[in-house]
């Protein structure tokens, strides 16, 4: 150890006396740098066999972020790296960020008289996140109801080492951290030099929490390097006490109310009070003396409820209640609750009864009426379908002729209508019914037109159907509504013409149009030739071939079938 000191200490005389010639090492340059390493390189152009070893120094010079005079306070750390022979770049870690360094390179050959040649080069690392730490400087009891007051110790100068950067601002960030104000939040930015900060409209008696962080000049910030403040509001008036009610007995009045929610401090108690009302006057409110939580809680332990009895009073009198909570250190209380009035356990219950009674009466006379109802309905209707729909006259519409001057047509009917009788006759001894037939008004082939008589529908129904009122399809048809059906003209018909001996019809000359379109025998020629067939599919519309005479005859289809 001792020899190796002693010759380190002449490497170094022979390093201060050739250092001024610089033959083989050149180019020395920090490439690449970043907070907290560096790429340091060189060039060797002699011969790398003659070579020992690289020695790389790094010499912390300066905080970039701190002023002359702290930099002289400060300590600067001085390293160094011992690299191969063969390396031409190395990297150098665990620098301080935003600070200026300087490296250099010493080249050490072999052999009895080693050469020493060196280089430098100067860098400041790049700028990274504040590592500065506000000091809480908060009052930990806040008098106010509404708002907070947070204060802090500014970065110190001292403390310059720890900036990594040109300070930016300071950010903070706030927000409820109680049961019923986790939905208030605010973020803002602050000055650095800035030492407080006031957050007012917030609710009473309520945990607000806060962070407080130091940016570097674009902004950013390291979220674990955070101060973080819980602080209560100060307590306020409580709430209107909720839900009072009131149930009477032969000995006292039981009360029962929701306690102030959210707290807006410590309970330190209540006080009720209670007048007399009726409806000639009332009297002046009674107050109760200071009751505290213990004497107000109730034997169930219901969440947020307190109980009470006040004795004393007069029985089955009316009396209005009201209820007025306190906080400690807090000087009034809380509005006074909504009135409450008494209520009598046995009239309440009699009244409940007589309700439901009188609930299930009316329930039982809406049935029976719609029972009643429902059966009458079902009498009416079962009654129209037995007496069917009212019949109609019909004896008008079926016999009046249509045809004017039609007196022998009336005559008919008239005859007709003797042997309809004797058929409803009939039909009342059980027959069946019997449509009569006016032999007068058939037509034959020889006889002249035919008459246009009017024949009278059959207005006998079936004796099953009119014993039960009933329509059926045999029941002649209601009169056309509206005005009375239209009486017509008869219809002039010419004379007949005369027929042949075979009964066709003789030609009539006078209605033909020439007498060449007649044969020899006076009936019409054939009119075939007279019309020039074209055929329609052909693209020059050329005139179709003539029709081949055929003969239909029985004999000419056995002759040509023969052949």
């Amino acid at each position: 150890m001792y020899f190796g000191k002693i010759f380190l200490t002449i490497l170094f005389v022979f390093y201060g006396t050739t250092s001024a010639r610089n033959e083989c090492l050149l180019n020395v340059s920090v490439p690449d740098i970043s907070f907290n390493q560096a790429n340091v390189s060189w060039s060797y152009n002699c011969n790398p066999n003659s070579l020992l070893s690289f020695k790389i120094y790094y010499d912390h010079v300066e905080y970039k972020a701190c002023d002359q005079e702290t930099n002289l306070i400060k300590k600067h750390k001085k390293k160094r790296k011992k690299i191969g022979s063969l390396k031409r770049s190395t990297i150098i870690e665990d620098l301080e960020p935003y600070s200026l360094y300087k490296f250099e390179v010493t080249a050490i050959t072999k052999g009895e008289n080693p050469t020493v040649e060196s280089l430098t080069a100067e860098k400041v690392t790049e700028e990274s996140l504040p590592q500065v730490l506000l000091k809480d400087l908060t009052e930990k009891e806040q008098a106010d109801p509404d708002r907070i007051t947070y204060k802090w110790e500014a970065p110190a100068s001292q403390d310059c080492d720890n900036y990594n950067s040109e300070l930016g601002y300071i950010f903070y960030k706030i927000n409820g951290s109680s049961d019923w104000n986790k939905d208030y939040f605010k973020e803002d930015n602050l000055s650095v030099s800035t030492t407080d900060l006031t957050i007012s409209s917030l609710l009473p008696f309520s945990l607000y929490h806060l962070h407080l962080y130091v940016t570097n000049s674009q902004g950013q910030f390291n979220t674990d390097t955070v101060l973080q403040v819980e602080q209560r509001t100060g307590p306020g008036h409580p709430h209107q006490p909720r839900n009072l009610t009131v149930a009477s007995s032969l000995t006292a009045y039981s009360l029962q109310w929701v306690t102030p929610h959210p707290p807006t401090g410590h309970l330190a108690g209540y006080k009720i009070r209670w007048k007399q009302s009726n409806d000639a006057a009332e009297s002046d409110w009674e107050v109760s003396d200071h009751l505290t939580v213990d004497e107000v809680s109730c034997s169930d332990s219901l969440a947020r409820t307190a109980c009470y009895q006040v004795e004393g009073l007069e029985s089955y009198k009316n009396f209005s209640f009201q209820v007025m909570a306190f906080n400690k250190a807090v000087s009034g209380g809380s509005p006074w609750s909504d009135t409450a009035f008494n209520l009598d356990t046995e009239t309440d219950s009699d009244n409940s009864m007589y309700m439901v009674v009188m609930v299930v009466i009316m329930v039982t006379v809406v049935v029976l009426l719609l029972l009643l109802v429902g059966y009458i309905m079902h009498r009416c209707n079962i009654r129209n379908r037995l007496k069917g729909f009212k019949r109609t006259m019909t004896d008008d519409y079926s016999f009046r002729p249509i045809i004017r001057d039609s007196e022998s047509r009336l005559s008919n009917v008239s005859r007709v209508s003797q042997p309809r009788k004797a058929a409803t006759a009939a039909a009342s001894s059980s027959s069946p019914t019997i449509i009569a037939v006016n032999n007068s008004n058939l037509h034959s082939p020889g006889s002249s037109s035919p008459s246009s008589d009017v024949e009278p529908r059959n207005l006998l129904p079936s004796l099953n159907r009119s014993s039960l009122n009933r329509r059926s399809c045999l029941d002649p048809l209601p009169p056309v509504p509206g005005k009375e059906e239209p009486v017509y003209d008869e219809i002039r018909r010419p004379d007949t013409q005369p027929l042949d001996e075979d009964n066709y019809l003789t030609p009539n000359p006078v209605r033909v149009a020439s007498v060449e379109s007649l044969d020899e025998e006076g009936y019409l020629r054939p009119n075939f030739h007279r019309f020039q067939l074209v055929d329609t599919k052909s693209p020059d519309k050329e005139s179709l071939p003539p029709i081949p005479i055929v003969s239909y005859s029985s004999q000419d289809m056995l002759e040509t079938g023969h052949k």
